[in-house]
């Protein structure tokens, strides 16, 4: 029986089911009377029972190591790896059984400023209380996880459009209708859901967290506290993956210092006096073919994806190493400004 329980438990490990991978292992002496083949043979079998409750304890362990590392430390929930991974199985059953789904992507509203106001610790404990908002609005067999910082997400298991807008609508609500009090301040949270149903696997997993973050995105842009649904064809949907994509572009060409900098004569509109020679420097991208890029094409989406520091940084250093070497040729410069 301890052999047959520890290898089903070891099964069930490899599966991944942590409910079952546990191995109930009952040791019991086997008495040695003798010293023939009889006493040896029972004192193999004791040494193969050790050995036995010894690996049931290893897989023990081997089994809370795995609920860690899928569980968040700080509020339970499931962590992205395990959510993608229960996503994963879930597109992977409709290719047989093609029923709805739901996964819901969302972003709390005004998080920052309980951390900004009382610190990490009351902001913890409101994610921490959020969460126990979120388990009891949903079914118990949905999963939700905690995907980073105040950002969640939630797979409806077999749930068509309709009653996924519903529970979508009821976690809106919750969180509505919720106050966080940290001494004596009181705040009101709100939470963006984005909300996209799926019924076969045509969709990839990495299409559909992508496309529920685009919902959500949406959601902030129209005024927070809301559910957005997600619709291929919305023109939003194409701007934010058109802003993307810049963003893409915009770390390729800082990794790869894809930028110039050209400098514009500053001239004085009266010529009564003379002044002394300046002149701004003016930033440009170079794009994949190797073509000036505008400012007002990229910078609009460096801000909103806080890429401006690190350009700001290129342009600095860059500005410096011209600066030195026209020093060397030409004399003191004066630095105008840069734009």
């Amino acid at each position: 029986m301890a052999m047959a329980s520890f290898s089903n438990a070891l099964l069930a490990l490899g599966r991944g089911d942590l409910d079952a991978a546990h191995a109930r292992v009952e040791v019991v002496p086997v008495r040695v009377h003798s010293g023939d083949e009889v006493g040896e043979m029972a004192a193999s079998i004791n040494l193969l029972q050790e050995d036995v409750a010894r690996a049931a304890g290893s897989l023990d362990r081997a089994r809370e190591e795995l609920r860690l590392a899928r569980h968040d430390v700080l509020t339970g929930l499931i962590t992205r790896r395990e959510f993608e991974r229960r996503l994963d199985a879930a597109l992977t059953k409709t290719h047989g059984d093609p029923r709805w789904h739901a996964l819901l992507y969302l972003d709390l509203d005004h998080f920052k400023i309980v951390n900004d106001t009382c610190g990490h610790v009351a902001g913890d404990e409101l994610l921490r209380q959020i969460t126990g908002l979120l388990r009891s609005v949903v079914r118990s067999r949905d999963s939700v996880a905690r995907l980073g910082g105040d950002e969640f997400a939630m797979l409806l298991d077999d749930c068509p459009p309709q009653p996924a807008e519903r529970i979508a609508q009821d976690l809106l609500q919750a969180i509505q209708a919720f106050s966080f009090v940290s001494g004596e301040n009181v705040f009101k949270v709100g939470v963006s859901i984005g909300l996209v149903t799926f019924c076969d696997n045509s969709v990839g997993l990495l299409d559909l967290m992508r496309a529920s973050d685009d919902a959500c995105y949406i959601a902030k842009k129209k005024g927070r506290n809301r559910v957005q649904i997600y619709q291929p064809a919305d023109s939003e949907v194409a701007a934010r993956q058109g802003e993307l994509d810049w963003v893409g572009r915009l770390r390729f060409a800082l990794h790869e210092r894809r930028f110039c900098l050209y400098t514009q004569e500053i001239v004085a509109v009266s010529t009564v006096r003379k002044s002394e020679r300046h002149q701004e420097l003016l930033v440009r991208m170079i794009d994949e073919g190797g073509r000036i890029v505008n400012p007002m094409a990229f910078i609009p989406v460096a801000e909103r994806y806080n890429l401006m520091p690190a350009i700001d940084r290129l342009v600095i250093s860059t500005s410096f190493e011209e600066f030195a070497g026209i020093i060397s040729r030409e004399g003191p410069v004066e630095a105008h400004r840069w734009a």
